[in-house]
């Protein structure tokens, strides 16, 4: 799967990072009893549980940031049976790159994705207010 330049195509950019993480052997997809056909695989970023899920029923790939969704993206039919351990990955797949260096690269497509959507992360004003309420106005 060759490089991808597009900075917002956050599906295509972490399904190549999972991709490169099965061929190192690193991603642990665990199935869930129910709903079946679901996979997921848990990783951290800043602080913060990322998820990726992996649904066998439609074909697609959701990747949550806590409660947010960052990607919703479809995979392709040859390389889901890969990506959950069913099948050997398509030959080509694996480029030598080492699980630390794909878990670097997810980490900073997760970071990429916190600066274009800060609206997320903002916190209401606050107002300093004595807690008794005598000053406020």
């Amino acid at each position: 799967m060759p490089a991808t330049t597009d900075t917002t195509d956050f599906s295509k950019r972490i399904l190549e990072q999972v991709l490169r993480l099965r061929a190192a052997d690193a991603l642990d997809m665990q199935p869930l009893t129910d709903p079946r056909g679901l996979f997921t695989w848990t990783f951290r970023a800043s602080g913060w549980p990322v998820e990726v899920h992996l649904d066998e029923t439609v074909l697609e790939m959701r990747v949550y940031h806590g409660r947010h969704t960052i990607s919703t993206g479809r995979v392709p039919p040859r390389l889901f049976p890969a990506l959950v351990g069913a099948a050997p990955l398509p030959a080509g797949s694996g480029d030598g790159i080492s699980a630390d260096e794909c878990l670097a690269e997810l980490r900073a497509i997760v970071a990429d994705w916190r600066r274009k959507n800060p609206r997320v992360f903002m916190e209401p004003p606050r107002t300093a207010r004595h807690p008794d309420g005598w000053n406020n106005a």
